[in-house]
């Protein structure tokens, strides 16, 4: 049984393990076990799922970092790349990626977000609720595109970027 963290246990936290265990499920996989990771857990669990502590978790596991603030995004991901852990995408099914999108390791797409023909989503970036990300569009490392955010075609978003909700 292969093992997948979920790095953060706040509101981004418990949206990507809702979205990752609703991808695994659409997907048959039955042979993963899910967990959320923190630094120094103050409870064990949260929905059902433990949660480990940084000392305590398997180097060999997957990982998808779910904290909304950017800049700790990346320090997150370097921890977790120096461990050993595989920075791994969640996309929910009720998401539109386009065949000739591009999603970088560690990508989060919720539910209902678009991702349009020849984006680019680099690794570790979040992709909120409903948010559209337009035609050629580049979203750089460790950025956070909110809830109903509308990024137009060809626009360009810079490393550890946070675009707030209904941002246009």
């Amino acid at each position: 049984m292969s093992k997948w963290y979920v790095y953060g246990t706040g509101g981004l936290g418990v949206e990507t393990m809702d979205i990752l265990s609703d991808s695994l499920n659409h997907s048959g996989a039955k042979d993963v076990e899910l967990s959320f990771l923190v630094d120094e857990p103050n409870v064990s669990e949260i929905n059902g799922y433990p949660i480990v502590a940084w000392g305590d978790c398997d180097p060999n596991a997957n990982v998808t970092i779910a904290v909304g603030e950017p800049a700790i995004r990346e320090i997150l991901a370097k921890k977790c790349i120096h461990k050993g852990l595989e920075l791994r995408s969640v996309v929910s099914p009720q998401a539109y990626i386009s065949p000739s999108a591009n999603l970088a390791e560690g990508v989060v797409v919720a539910p209902f977000a678009s991702i349009q023909a020849d984006a680019f989503l680099d690794s570790n970036v979040a992709v909120n609720t409903q948010a559209i990300i337009g035609h050629h569009v580049k979203v750089m490392m460790h950025s956070v595109i909110s809830s109903q955010a509308n990024l137009g075609g060809a626009s360009f978003v810079g490393e550890k970027t946070y675009i707030g909700m209904g941002a246009m």
